[in-house]
């Protein structure tokens, strides 16, 4: 990997580009807050529920639950400024007597055995490098009869090469077809596994990310954003990069999935 495509990734291994959502408060997955909602109805979340958040990033889908469902959920986050973005968002939203964050990784999950209703985790996994050993510990926190929901990117058919380098990198990993997320479920040992897949709709993908946003939300993360783009020329380059790619060129072969399974 040449010097250029390691400034690109941090001491994860992840992409650099979730710093600057970190520093502006907003990270994004996927089907934004429509997606969100379905996976937790097919979840069946009710305020008796305790929810772990894996992945939570910048607490959007956190602080959501909490808000609109009163369940208490613990959000974690391999990176300590993406933990540090959420806990803001908590205090700012007057929500911070029930949610939880920590710094962890989610191939090694610092809970006992069988203490959540709920593992939810949204565009998170395409980016662990043991994804069987993250769906073991997804299970292992979970209590019996209780629910691990994946929502992750998806191709919905076969690209070209040429489109499967652009897609890689503008995501930063390679993006995996259904059946993958599926079959991991099924082998961590999960029932009644329920898959669901959409095709990436621009301009419904672009309503469903400021779901999680109010006015006051919106008009913080313009300003974060401007401040950010005159003082981080890496966030310059990355703005660069997205708009010079034509999104016609891929959104036929990007959807995403929502994946549910039952620990028995």
């Amino acid at each position: 990997m040449s010097d250029q495509n390691d400034a690109q990734f941090d001491e994860h291994g992840l992409p650099r580009y979730l710093d600057m959502q970190a520093e502006i408060g907003y990270t994004k997955h996927i089907g934004g807050a429509k997606a969100t909602q379905e996976l937790l109805a097919l979840c069946q979340v009710d305020p008796n529920k305790v929810i772990l958040n894996v992945g939570c990033g910048a607490g959007g889908t956190t602080t959501y639950i909490v808000k609109n469902y009163g369940c208490r959920v613990v959000g974690v986050d391999i990176k300590e400024n993406m933990v540090a973005s959420a806990q803001e968002r908590a205090q700012r939203k007057g929500l911070t007597d029930k949610t939880e964050f920590r710094q962890a990784d989610a191939q090694d999950l610092p809970f006992e055995d069988d203490r959540f209703d709920i593992v939810i985790s949204e565009s998170v996994n395409i980016f662990v490098p043991d994804r069987a050993k993250a769906m073991s510990e997804y299970k292992r926190v979970v209590k019996t009869c209780g629910y691990i929901c994946l929502n992750e990117p998806v191709l919905l058919k076969d690209p070209s090469p040429a489109v499967a380098d652009l897609l890689a990198e503008l995501v930063g990993l390679e993006i995996l077809p259904p059946s993958v997320w599926e079959n991991l479920l099924s082998e961590a040992g999960l029932t009644d596994v329920i898959v669901k897949t959409y095709a990436n709709k621009m301009r419904d993908e672009s309503r469903s990310q400021f779901g999680f946003f109010d006015a006051g939300d919106f008009l913080r993360l313009i300003g974060k954003s401007i401040a950010l783009l005159f003082k981080d020329r890496y966030t310059r380059s990355l703005i660069k990069q997205a708009t010079a790619s034509n999104p016609r060129e891929f959104v036929e072969y990007l959807g995403y999935g929502l994946f549910v399974g039952k620990k028995i």
